[in-house]
């Protein structure tokens, strides 16, 4: 019996001008989402579980392990981290940050500016090294040899 109410609604189908597809089943219109906006509905779904599975780490919780650490990596600045630090910082300086040291009156681009302050170790910017295992190592530009 089901089989034959299934069968009545499909053969009843008509599309709209706006794209949905109506359906009457007696007196009643019944308007059905197409695929594509639930498949959007589930993507919306999926990135707030991925949002909510990203961990938040306070800025004490970092400290403390920070200050707590035995390093297991060298000091040594790699030329991806420099690249990174670089880009990072001359993108806060272009968006309003001020210059943590004095710019002389000849350097004019926010890259030339953070090179500066990364040679004078002033970056305001921890570098985060991941592990295999899992595990994170902070490091401070003052430690760093460049």
């Amino acid at each position: 019996m089901e089989e034959d109410a299934v069968s009545e609604i499909i053969d009843e189908e008509l599309l709209s001008d706006d794209g949905l597809e109506t359906m009457s089943n007696n007196s009643d219109d019944v308007n059905i989402i197409e695929d594509e906006d639930i498949d959007i509905d589930v993507n919306v779904n999926m990135k707030l579980e991925n949002i909510k599975e990203t961990e938040l780490v306070s800025h004490s919780t970092t400290y403390s392990a920070y200050y707590s650490q035995v390093k297991k990596t060298k000091p040594f600045l790699t030329k991806y981290e420099r690249a990174k630090i670089l880009g990072v910082r001359a993108q806060m300086i272009s968006n309003g940050a001020i210059p943590l040291v004095t710019v002389p009156k000849h350097v004019s681009s926010t890259l030339e500016i953070a090179e500066l302050e990364l040679e004078q170790k002033v970056l305001p910017l921890f570098i985060r090294r991941r592990l295999p295992n899992n595990e994170v190592e902070d490091w401070r530009i003052k430690e760093m040899i460049i």
